[in-house]
């Protein structure tokens, strides 16, 4: 039985889970009326908050959002509090201890996936409390990644924490404040019973898309598996699908390839149920839409060409695309060139007016730079590329007489990427593993035809985006 710190004490201002009275509780018993607050992910300033009651009460604090709309929100609404600064970026190792430091009182991260992982390990600053997010989705005694609890409790007892309690999100005071909660008294690791509580693994039904091999080929389908995974996670909802089949390759573009593809990959995605029944296809527009569904068996169609629908659990993603006798990580930037069935009307072929720069840019910094490039027509780009004089430490090589599973077996595995205007590459370039990898990629993404879509919401924040034509 979970002890009942939580449900003694939760209560909700601007926070979703009960953190707000929670926090109310905790600062009582440490004495501190006043303190320093910072909220990474901090949304609007207030919707779903853990800080936003406490500076409103006083507190100083640093409001961090990385999404440039609901970082323009929050700085409006903090505009009137002069101890309140807003600031948009996007925390990271690399940047948290320029926002965390000694005068942090308690710490709230929710920037999505295994980044609030890596935030809270590069920390060197100690705040009394620490609020992370998890997936909860992931049973307490799986090492699911690092944002499982089991990884993250882990990590926070190694930095000199213990786990008050769990509410979706992880609670941690610093172990020096121990005695102030006798509840804490359990290791959460042999008895996670005591903390985790289980109705965040209660499902409230099903979420697929039972078009996914017939809406669009391999990558496209990547993407609305990744999506389907990441919007049952956001709705309580168990992600299921149908066998993987690469219909579209075959059906409507004439493909002789092999177009079974779960065989490919070592983890099977979870299969649909017997005897479900769902409700009518919703579909969902181009583009990234916050979709929200109550419980129920729900069918979604869609390209949904967004990491914004999957960051949460990116790791989960991770796992269910990790390859069969995938190889090693490389040192290669591999160049993604699609010609075949591009026409430039709606699929602009890409020329060096993209590819020089981007090389450029790739190589500038680093001696020796290997690219490998990947195409459906490599005896084309070998011309367009053999007409390109490069300095010494600078080599390009092609991958030629590989399927197209075989390609992106190998891409996904680079360190670096230039992308093509392609879900093809788009996607190795997201489950790419490298912690430095860096990502190239072209605008305009689409041709003339497409006059209502943009390729805006698959460009991610850290990527860099030439503007070619």
């Amino acid at each position: 039985m979970v002890h009942k710190f939580t449900e003694n004490f939760k209560s909700n201002v601007h926070s979703q889970n009960g953190e707000d009275g929670l926090l109310r509780e905790i600062l009582s018993r440490l004495h501190m009326k006043t303190g320093h607050a910072v909220e990474a992910g901090a949304n609007d300033g207030d919707h779903l908050s853990n800080t936003a009651n406490l500076l409103k009460q006083g507190w100083s604090g640093f409001m961090i959002e990385a999404d440039e709309g609901l970082y323009q929100k929050c700085a409006a609404r903090w505009s009137a509090y002069p101890d309140v600064k807003s600031y948009h970026e996007r925390l990271g190792p690399h940047n948290i201890n320029r926002f965390v430091g000694d005068c942090c009182d308690v710490l709230s991260l929710d920037t999505d996936s295994s980044n609030d992982y890596d935030c809270f390990e590069a920390m060197t600053a100690r705040p009394k409390v620490v609020i992370i997010e998890i997936n909860s989705s992931i049973q307490p005694w799986e090492d699911g990644g690092k944002t499982s609890y089991r990884v993250m409790v882990s990590l926070a007892m190694a930095k000199d924490y213990f786990l008050l309690c769990h509410v979706g999100n992880l609670i941690f005071i610093r172990n020096d404040f121990r005695s102030y909660f006798p509840e804490a008294k359990y290791d959460p690791l042999s008895d996670s019973d005591r903390y985790f509580k289980t109705d965040w693994l209660l499902k409230r039904g099903h979420c697929t898309m039972l078009a996914i091999g017939n809406y669009g080929r391999f990558m496209n389908q990547g993407y609305q598996i990744a999506s389907i995974i990441g919007i049952a996670a956001r709705n309580g909802l168990e992600p299921v699908f149908r066998r993987w089949m690469n219909l579209d390759h075959r059906d409507r573009f004439g493909s002789g390839e092999d177009v079974d593809l779960m065989k490919y990959f070592v983890n099977r995605l979870p299969s649909v149920p017997p005897d479900v029944q769902w409700n009518p296809e919703r579909p969902v527009e181009w583009g990234y839409h916050d979709v929200r569904l109550g419980p129920g068996n729900w069918n979604l169609s869609g390209h949904f060409q967004s990491t914004r629908y999957f960051a949460h659990c990116l790791d989960t993603v991770k796992h269910y695309f990790r390859m069969v006798d995938e190889p090693p990580l490389n040192d290669y930037c591999a160049i993604h060139v699609r010609l075949g069935d591009y026409d430039d009307a709606y699929h602009p072929r890409l020329d060096l007016r993209y590819y020089l720069p981007a090389i450029e840019l790739m190589a500038r910094d680093r001696e020796t730079q290997k690219f490998l490039v990947f195409s459906d027509d490599i005896p084309t780009v070998r011309e367009m590329f053999g007409k390109l004089a490069f300095r010494r430490g600078v080599t390009i090589e092609y991958s030629e007489g590989r399927d197209y599973i075989q390609d992106f077996k190998l891409m996904k595995r680079c360190r670096d990427f230039i992308i093509g205007n392609s879900t093809y590459s788009s996607m190795p370039a997201v489950l790419g593993d490298a912690p430095d990898k860096r990502v190239i990629a072209p605008r305009p993404w689409f041709g003339p035809k497409y006059t209502v879509i943009t390729g805006e919401d698959i460009y991610e924040d850290d990527w860099t985006v030439i503007n070619w034509k």
